[in-house]
C-alpha cells in the first residue's frame, strides 16, 4: 500500500513538474518581464498611452466604445476573440476604417495553462486563419488570461508574431467592479508609456458597460493632462527598444 502511495506521489510530482516547465514558468517569467520592462516608463514614448481592449468584438458594447473613442479622437488596439470576429465582420471593418489596430487575443478564450501542444496549435492556427478571412492579419498577440505555454511561443515564432502583456490591469471584468473603482484604478496606476488592458466583451454582470462609463470619467482627465493615444506597433514598448519580441 505504501508503495502505491509513493507511486502516486511520484506521478503527481512529475505532472506538476511538466506543467511548470511547459506553462507556469514561461507565464510567470513573461509577466515579470512585462512589469520590469515598464519600470522605466515614458522614454521615447513621451506622454503616450496605449489603450488595448480584449474579448470583443461584442455587438452590445464595441460599437459604443468606438463612438466614445471617435469622440475623443483616440486610436486603440483591439485584441479580438477570433470566433467573435468572424461573427461580427462589420464591426471589424469599422475598427479598421476608423484607424484602430486589430490583433489576436485567442480563438475561444481558453487558458493556455491547460492546453496540450496539439490543441494549442489547432486553436491558434484556426484563430489566425479566421482573422485573415476578415482581412485582419495579426502581427501581435495578447493571450487569454495572460497565460502562455511553450507550444504557443513556438507558434508565435513560426508566424513572426509579437507577444504583448499589458502592464496596467484594473480587473474591469469582475462583477464587483464599479465605474468609479475602475476609473480610480486607471487614474492611479497609469503613467506615460503604459499599455492598458480593458475589456469590451465578456465579463460578469454586464462588466463592459461599467468599463465604458469609467472611460467617460477618465478620458477627459487624461486628455487634459496632455496624453496622446496611439495604437501599439511592433517596435513600441515601455523602454527604448522592443521588449515584446520573442
Amino acid at each position: 500500500m505504501e508503495n502505491v502511495k509513493n507511486g502516486f506521489r511520484m506521478a503527481f510530482g512529475v505532472i506538476l513538474g511538466l506543467l511548470a516547465w511547459y506553462s507556469l514558468l514561461p507565464t510567470i517569467f513573461l509577466r515579470w518581464k512585462s512589469k520590469y520592462d515598464c519600470s522605466h516608463r515614458g522614454g521615447e514614448n513621451g506622454n503616450v498611452l496605449y489603450l488595448t481592449f480584449q474579448d470583443g468584438p461584442d455587438i452590445r458594447y464595441t460599437g459604443q466604445l468606438l463612438e466614445l473613442l471617435r469622440k475623443y479622437e483616440i486610436k486603440a488596439t483591439f485584441f479580438v476573440i477570433a470566433s467573435n470576429a468572424i461573427n461580427n465582420p462589420v464591426m471589424i471593418k469599422r475598427m479598421r476604417k476608423e484607424g484602430h489596430s486589430i490583433q489576436l487575443h485567442c480563438l475561444t478564450h481558453r487558458n493556455a495553462l491547460f492546453m496540450d501542444p496539439f490543441t494549442t496549435e489547432q486553436h491558434l492556427s484556426e484563430a489566425y486563419i479566421i482573422l485573415k478571412k476578415v482581412n485582419s492579419t495579426a502581427s501581435m498577440v495578447c493571450p487569454a488570461w495572460g497565460c502562455v505555454n511553450l507550444s504557443m511561443l513556438s507558434f508565435f515564432r513560426k508566424y513572426g508574431m509579437k507577444l504583448v502583456i499589458p502592464n496596467v490591469t484594473v480587473a474591469d471584468w469582475r462583477a464587483a467592479a464599479t465605474k468609479q473603482s475602475i476609473a480610480e484604478k486607471l487614474l492611479e496606476r497609469t503613467r506615460p508609456g503604459d499599455i492598458i488592458c480593458l475589456h469590451d466583451g465578456r465579463g460578469r454582470k454586464e462588466a463592459p458597460e461599467r468599463m465604458l462609463e469609467a472611460l467617460k470619467i477618465v478620458l477627459p482627465v487624461w486628455k487634459n493632462k496632455g496624453y496622446e493615444f496611439k495604437c501599439l506597433k511592433e517596435e513600441k514598448s515601455c523602454r527604448q527598444k522592443s521588449k515584446y519580441e520573442l
